[in-house]
Parts: C-alpha cells; structure tokens; sequence
C-alpha cells in the first residue's frame, strides 16, 4: 500500500510539471512514446511498432482524438489477430483536408518472435508523402515479465532523392507484478543528405524515453513518463489515466507545453 502511495504522488508531481510536445494516441502519449517492447490490447500500438499486432490475443478497436485544443485529429484504428494480423488507423484532421491513413500487418517468424510493417500515407499536407516502418517484437521463451523491441521507420520525403531522413528505436519492456509495468525505449532522428552527415546526426538526435503504468484496480490505470533529449539535455513529462472494463474502455492523456496544451483521447473496446 505505502509502495502504490508513493507511486500516486509521483504520477501527481508529472502532472503538474508536464512539458510535452507530442502527437500521439493516449497510451503512447501519457509514457512520452514509449513502447516499442510493450505486449498491450491497445489497437494504437500498431502505430509505433507494427509487430505488436502478431501478440495480441483479441481484435480490438478505438476512436481518437489527438492534438491540442486549437488543432485537434479525429481518427479510429481497429487490429484484428484472429485470422489475419492486421492494423488500420485513419486520421482526419477537425478543420482541413488533412488526412493520415496507416496500415499494418505483422506475424511470427518463430515462436514469440512478432515481426510486422506498415505503410503510412500522408495527404493534404503541402505534398503527399509516404511513411514505412518495420517493426519486431520478441517475447522471450520462458519469460512471461520481459519482451524487447526495435522499429525503423523511412519517410520518403518530397525533398531530393538524396535527402535521407529515418528514425530507429529500440525498446525494452517489464512487468514487475500484475500492477507495475515499466518500458524504457531509444530513439534517434537520422537527417541528412550525406552518410558522414548521417552519422554526425545519429548522436546529436539521440532520445531516450520511458514510461510506468499503475494498475490501482482491475478498473484504474495510471500512466506516467519522461523523455530525455541528448542534445538540449532537457527533460519533458507526461501522464494519463485509463478507465477500464471488460469490453470497453477510456483513456486520457495530456502534456503542457510552452507554447499550448496537448491532448488524447480515446475509447476503446476489445472483442
């Protein structure tokens, strides 16, 4: 009981000091964008890492609300591991005729080791661009606490075709008991339109992340996380809070920067 107390008061200091910038569903937003290695029903997860589609037991589905309160996105997302895995997402912002739709499909390689891609189209913005990630998620054999995942992303960018502009991460998630779950990932921004810039970069854009979820009770979740950029050598915070029950769901998120409040939203119900 003192150990949850503790982690309550933590959670409420986050709150109160969260500085984030990040466009993402709740779950990802309320642990900074965290959880490439997360094992999670949450349909958002394809988003960030198409291989967690191949370890889920359920479909499970949700509707969005992303962004902050002057530039909001609706979207849904629906993952299905029944008979084919597979995840689509489709975003669709409040006020202009811009448009993100991701699909994603993913399967074992080997036992417990989930391998996925997706393909992600950008439209309305000044150019349709195309987005493609690969992802792998791997559960250990024997281990039913640690799982490990990796993701790399290529924007084919409507800049010159020598521009390269990529994002690799890494992920590691454990589950301490059945109401502490921790997940720390590794990111790193690659933009440049040479190798040696390329590599100069690759440190300079280095980020690390990572999140904590607090099952109070089979109903109360509550989420926290921070994410830590190299170069600037600064800190932001995020927090969330989900509502559950056996088919239907809620989650919230939220992020205060300098500049405005961040959100997410949804509801979610798996089947």
């Amino acid at each position: 009981m003192f150990i949850r107390c503790v982690l309550a008061a933590w959670f409420l200091c986050f709150f109160a000091h969260a500085e984030i910038g990040y466009f993402m569903p709740p779950i990802t937003l309320s642990q900074s964008g965290s959880g490439r290695a997360a094992i999670n029903k949450a349909s958002e997860y394809h988003l960030l890492n198409p291989a967690s589609i191949a370890h889920l037991g359920k479909a499970s589905g949700a509707v969005h609300f992303m962004g902050d309160t002057s530039d909001p996105y609706w979207g849904l997302s629906v993952v299905e591991n029944n008979r084919m895995p597979i995840g689509i997402s489709f975003l669709k912002h409040h006020a202009s005729d811009k448009q993100i739709l991701v699909l994603s499909l993913a399967g074992f390689v080997v036992p417990g080791w989930g391998l996925g891609f997706s393909l992600k189209r950008l439209a309305g913005f000044e150019k349709t661009a195309w987005h493609i990630r690969s992802g792998v998620l791997i559960k250990p054999s024997g281990s039913n606490k640690l799982s490990l995942g990796a993701t790399w992303e290529h924007i084919f960018s409507p800049q010159p075709a020598f521009y390269i502009y990529e994002q690799i991460g890494a992920g590691l998630a454990y589950q301490v008991n059945q109401w502490l779950h921790l997940q720390v990932d590794v990111i790193s921004d690659l933009s440049s339109n040479s190798k040696a810039m390329e590599l100069a970069s690759w440190k300079k854009n280095l980020h690390f992340a990572g999140g904590m979820e607090t099952v109070f009770s089979q109903f109360l979740v509550l989420r926290t996380g921070a994410v830590w950029y190299i170069d600037s050598d600064t800190i932001v915070y995020s927090g969330g809070v989900g509502v559950r029950g056996k088919t239907i769901g809620v989650d919230y998120s939220f992020s205060l920067s300098a500049e405005k409040w961040v959100y997410a939203w949804n509801v979610h119900a798996s089947f």
